[in-house]
């Protein structure tokens, strides 16, 4: 989430994505992915929020996924930025240009793709991600079903980054795939990985062990830091703003576990006015839903 070239003028011309084109690919069909999920007959069989490290690897994909993804997906881990942002944007067209049932055998690998590159220290590959994964939700619609607790935390804070043409592209897909009477349900649905998530930012990351420290340098190492914690407290606000006024009640052991840790105040007094900025506005949130 650091620095990256100025200009839409990418090296190796690859071209930008386009949220305003995730938008109108989500919602060709002439009505939002409204009711394609069902949440509660869901509830026993999609696994909890499990962190990267412990989801399936591109290693381990085999011949069940189609050659051309196998490729790119190697490439979306490479080193190299340029690498990165045309193996996303590759990824994303074959999610647009396959067949469904080609499509659908990437999702095992998809959560772990999609945690790393949506967080990306660069801006374009942040946005090209939430484009490939609106591209993505459009193909396989309710397949997506048994991965979205697994992504729906990163997915909040992509609607929160300060890149705007990422947070927008983020926030397109989010509200398309779930229209206003389905955004509360969809957080409602995946609290608890949210949360787990959230706390692990706040609580026990830091900005050594959110990068690969041997290939970032330590000025992209400290600014993707800053812009994690301060997109996760708005990520929260987002989602206290986004939940339904009676479900508050539901969340309030959630929220408790929150701010009762020291950590959590500590954002206050922190040196970077951006952290304490958003802290404050998830607290006057917070004071507004509860009193």
């Amino acid at each position: 989430m650091g620095k990256t070239n100025k200009g839409q003028r990418t090296k190796g011309n690859t071209r930008p994505s386009s949220s305003g084109h995730t938008a109108q690919l989500l919602n060709s069909s002439g009505k939002a992915l409204s009711g394609f999920i069902g949440f509660e007959a869901l509830e026993k069989e999609i696994p909890s929020y499990v962190p990267v490290a412990g989801q399936h690897t591109v290693d381990t994909v085999n011949s069940s996924v189609d050659s051309d993804f196998r490729m790119v997906m190697r490439k979306m881990l490479k080193r190299d930025v340029v690498t990165r942002l045309k193996a996303v944007q590759e990824f994303g067209n074959h999610c647009a240009e396959k067949d469904k049932d080609i499509v659908k055998n990437v999702l095992p690998f998809w959560p772990r793709l999609f945690n790393k590159l949506a967080l990306d220290t660069d801006r374009r590959i942040r946005e090209a991600t939430h484009e490939a994964n609106g591209k993505l939700i459009f193909k396989v619609k309710r397949e997506v079903a048994p991965y979205l607790k697994n992504i729906m935390g990163v997915w909040l804070l992509g609607q929160c980054d300060l890149y705007a043409p990422a947070a927008t592209s983020a926030q397109a897909t989010f509200t398309a795939t779930f229209p206003s009477g389905k955004q509360s349900e969809a957080l409602m649905f995946c609290k608890t990985e949210i949360f787990a998530y959230f706390k692990d930012n706040l609580f026990e990351q830091t900005a050594k062990t959110m990068s690969e420290t041997n290939l970032t340098s330590a000025e992209d190492v400290e600014n993707k830091y800053i812009l994690v914690i301060s997109a996760t407290l708005q990520a929260l606000k987002l989602f206290l703003t986004t939940i339904l006024h009676s479900e508050l009640q539901n969340i309030y052991e959630d929220l408790r576990s929150v701010v009762v840790e020291s950590k959590f105040w500590k954002y206050a007094k922190n040196k970077e006015s951006l952290g304490k900025y958003m802290l404050y506005m998830l607290l006057k949130s917070l004071l507004k839903g509860f009193f």
